[in-house]
């Protein structure tokens, strides 16, 4: 464990769940205006394009690609792959074949 700006983290396990921020992943369905913050409602409001998230090497279909509570934030949750190894794994997404910035995580069993 260690901490960054006083939080502690961890590397995430095998298996568990994840959530990934980011920004612009386009429009939503149903649509919220821009810069308003979305409603709560159940479903969310997910992405209408097609998503994919790479873990490594691999394609993981995201559980949840959508708007968070915040506006213009959004959101991606997925479940880490149970048999990854020990490593720092690259994890752009890609929307409609457009694909992210690439972040890092690290993965520890």
């Amino acid at each position: 464990m260690t901490s960054i700006s006083g939080l502690v983290v961890r590397p995430t396990r095998p298996g568990e769940f994840v959530i990934a921020y980011g920004m612009g992943l386009g429009p939503t369905n149903p649509v919220v205006p821009i810069g308003r913050i979305p409603a709560a409602r159940d479903g969310g409001y997910p992405v209408t394009g097609q998503v994919a998230l790479q873990f490594g090497t691999r394609t993981v279909t995201p559980l949840y690609a959508g708007l968070s509570s915040f506006a213009g934030v959004y959101l991606v949750d997925f479940q880490v792959p149970g048999d990854e190894e020990n490593g720092e794994y690259e994890l752009p997404v890609t929307v409609n074949g457009i694909s992210s910035a690439v972040a890092y995580i690290p993965v520890q069993r």
